[in-house]
């Protein structure tokens, strides 16, 4: 099956999942590729959603072909439901591909605490790759419960939870009760809301990463990925090693999260770090 970025444009990108794509629009009228250029790829019908820079997007409407409500992506033998219509995003964010490859590959026999989880695709490629207890944790109920359906499809079992609940909250609880984790995993909004405060990246950077390295074991990695366009790779390597500095935490290394084929970096706010602790 495609998983994969078949198109990146500043007034579009599109996504495939094996033979439905998902195609976010910058503009009223983007300059699109015909539907015949899709079906020479494979693809059979097609979603497009509006994504304006002053307001939230609007549902996705089809763009050709039969589109079905949901369809079961496979990669590298993980199964994850994607939303096809009645939703803002399909729920399997392809630029985190080599990512997830890297958390199945070195997970084995490890713990791994996932930040704003969203459908759990970070947590359930560690749980697949033998890691014996996973905690993913996000504020929305219902991405929570289709990171659920994921671990379902999946065959995962108790060792692996998925909790409705504010991320700064529960770092909280587990640095007072003095639990870490091999991993740490951390793919903010760029903004949220719960009832104990108004979440910022912008604002918040450093916050976030003291919450997640007080969680991560001696040894242990911490992969942190921010999506914000203001926010450069710079003030995010900074921002890491000011905070660890506070905590007295030595960094081994630190390396960029790799990107998949298509997805250019002039076309992509998300910029990423892995960063390996003494």
């Amino acid at each position: 099956m495609h998983l994969r970025r078949l198109v990146s444009h500043p007034e579009f990108t599109i996504d495939q999942y094996g033979t439905f794509a998902w195609v976010n629009a910058y503009s009223d009228q983007p300059h699109l590729p015909s539907d015949q250029d899709l079906v020479q790829n494979d693809v059979e019908c097609a979603v497009m959603l509006l994504k304006s820079k002053n307001g939230l997007p609007t549902k996705p409407t089809v763009w050709f072909g039969d589109v079905p409500e949901t369809l079961i992506a496979n990669e590298d033998g993980i199964q994850y439901e994607i939303r096809c219509l009645n939703s803002f995003h399909p729920g399997l964010f392809l630029d985190h591909q080599r990512t997830r490859q890297w958390l199945k590959d070195h997970s084995q026999g490890c713990t791994l605490l996932n930040l704003f989880s969203y459908t759990g695709s970070l947590g359930i490629s560690a749980a697949m790759g033998g890691a014996i207890k996973t905690i993913n944790i996000d504020l929305s109920n219902p991405t929570t419960q289709w990171a659920k359906k994921n671990a379902e499809l999946n065959g995962l079992g108790p060792d692996h939870q998925f909790i409705k609940g504010d991320v700064f909250d529960w770092t909280q609880r587990f640095k007072k009760k003095n639990q870490t984790f091999d991993i740490v995993v951390s793919d903010p909004p760029s903004q949220s809301r719960s009832d104990e405060m108004h979440f910022s990246t912008q604002k918040h950077l450093d916050l976030l990463h003291q919450r997640c390295i007080d969680c991560v074991a001696p040894g242990g990695t911490l992969i942190t990925s921010i999506n914000t366009e203001v926010i450069s790779e710079k003030v995010m390597i900074a921002s890491v090693h000011n905070v660890a500095h506070r905590l007295g935490r030595k960094i081994k290394t630190y390396t960029d999260l790799p990107l998949p084929d298509g997805f250019e970096s002039e076309f992509r706010a998300m910029k990423g770090l892995r960063v390996s602790f003494a």
